[in-house]
């Protein structure tokens, strides 16, 4: 070592270096070749294979871009508005909504509302309003028809009467959709359809209901509806039901005939004609 110069020992302190490093190589790639698990890949492998599921290519505008997968479901609020359901109620029940008229040399008279129970145009409406040597029309929605008496009875309020309809005429009513007032409750927003000349509609709540002495059935239907006293007006609920009926049996014209009396009247009919 003393006999080298300057230049030469820097050489060799090289040397020994990279010698060093060398040696240091081999011995750490024997020991990571010595202790290697088959944990460690497994562990990535699962990882791999977790992410290729849940990511899908797509394509979109010819661009590619990547969707992730996730189990959440989208849940979407509807409100709906008493507003809407008003204007349903009342759009379902209009062309089940009769005028009727009395027809002379003279022209015609309006004489009350009728109700549409079947698709083959049968109505019901209150009795002593008509004379069986009289003719009348009904109006279904913008259709004119003449009418023909099914049922005029004395023990109860009701008349049946059936449009008359050309042979071969292939034509279809919209029956109304009876509902059930042994459902009403105190308070429950409710509508009155009716209106000699066009479509008048009152909206109030449920005020109170007579009900029979055995507390079953429902006998009397009083609201805050503000309706004119037009027999044949009647009363649904916001599902679009009629639920009642003014057939002229009450003073006040805020109370109704309930729904179940009116098909009772109906089932009556039937029966005798």
């Amino acid at each position: 070592m003393e006999e080298l110069n300057k230049q030469q020992i820097v050489l060799l302190t090289l040397l020994v270096s990279f010698v060093t490093s060398i040696a240091t190589g081999i011995t750490t790639v024997s020991l990571v070749t010595q202790y290697e698990t088959p944990t460690v890949t497994q562990t990535i492998n699962r990882v791999v294979e977790k992410t290729i599921e849940r990511v899908v290519p797509a394509e979109v505008d010819a661009n590619p871009v990547t969707i992730v997968k996730t189990p959440e479901k989208e849940i979407v609020t509807v409100v709906v508005k008493e507003e809407d359901l008003t204007i349903d109620s009342v759009r379902a029940n209009t062309k089940s909504l009769v005028r009727i008229y009395e027809v002379n040399n003279k022209g015609r008279t309006f004489v009350t509302l009728g109700l549409t129970i079947s698709e083959n145009g049968s109505l019901i409406a209150r009795e002593n309003f008509f004379s069986r040597n009289k003719n009348y029309t009904g109006v279904y929605g913008d259709k004119e028809y003449e009418l023909a008496a099914l049922y005029q009875g004395k023990d109860d309020p009701i008349i049946i009467m059936k449009p008359i309809v050309a042979e071969g005429t292939d034509v279809s009513f919209s029956a109304v959709s009876f509902g059930e007032a042994g459902t009403l409750q105190l308070g429950q927003t409710v509508l009155s359809l009716g209106g000699v000349n066009q479509n008048e509609v009152n909206n109030g709540i449920i005020k109170s209901l007579q009900r029979s002495a055995e507390g079953e059935s429902v006998l009397a239907i009083n609201t805050t509806v503000s309706a004119p006293s037009i027999m044949g007006t009647i009363l649904i609920n916001l599902k679009g039901e009629v639920v009642g009926m003014n057939l002229g049996e009450f003073l006040d014209s805020q109370t109704f005939t309930p729904v179940e009396t009116v098909q009772s009247y109906i089932a009556n009919a039937l029966t005798q004609v």
